[in-house]
């Protein structure tokens, strides 16, 4: 259905979005951005497969969380993106999902075409709904990637290292920990393995926001105590 709202959107998107990318279709959230993503890159390149990051997460509901599976670059941690060529992508491989590196590279986002180590625009991106003030502040927070209010912290108990707070697919006395610590000061957000989501309603106000991040810095205080 054309609305003003929708075309006044697809003009503002138009022009922050990377290369030449000027045709937009809205959905009702991240898994059917990108089932639909996958869809359009099939039909437009005529293969089948998609390429993915190893524990890499591009929705919870299927088929789209079954694009996490691979297998990691030998010698990268587990969610790096390696530096693959684009000539080391098999012929039958139509897309390839995950979030490209940081700097000097363009800010984390979808992108269901290949991502080569030089940044280059995406021909087709996929949004869903993903701080940080931590990172100087507190020697367990590892990583943190945000975009407007859609965040998330990474959590690790070795700055050499990096080793996550909680193994992956399991949990730590530590996160367990932060969890009691978030909803005894009232907080609810969505912890899930080393990581927790900053993503709270869109109507919040500064002062509620202020509020929010100040009890996450209490919090991970408790966490600062696992690094060694």
């Amino acid at each position: 259905m054309t609305t003003e709202p929708r075309a006044r959107l697809g003009e503002k998107l138009a022009a922050i979005t990377p290369g030449d990318i000027d045709t937009f279709f809205f959905t009702n959230g991240g898994a059917e951005s990108n089932e639909n993503a996958i869809k359009i890159a099939r039909q437009f390149t005529g293969r089948h497969k998609i390429l993915a990051r190893y524990r890499s997460y591009h929705t919870a509901p299927p088929p789209a969380a079954s694009r996490s599976p691979a297998i990691p670059a030998a010698g990268q941690p587990s969610r790096a993106w390696p530096a693959w060529s684009i000539s080391s992508i098999p012929t039958t491989v139509s897309s390839a999902v995950g979030n490209p590196p940081p700097a000097p590279s363009p800010p984390p986002r979808k992108s269901s075409n290949w991502k080569a180590p030089t940044p280059s625009p995406p021909s087709l991106l996929s949004r869903s709904p993903a701080p940080t003030a931590f990172s100087s502040r507190h020697p367990s927070v590892g990583a943190t990637r945000s975009i407007g209010l859609f965040g998330i912290v990474e959590l690790i108990r070795d700055r050499k290292l990096r080793t996550p707070m909680a193994p992956f697919n399991g949990i730590s006395e530590e996160m367990q920990a932060l969890g009691r610590f978030f909803r005894a000061e009232g907080l609810y957000t969505f912890i899930r393995w080393d990581t927790f989501f900053t993503c709270p309603p869109l109507i919040i106000n500064e002062t509620q926001l202020r509020e929010a991040f100040c009890i996450i810095d209490r919090a991970l205080d408790l966490t600062d105590k696992a690094v060694v």
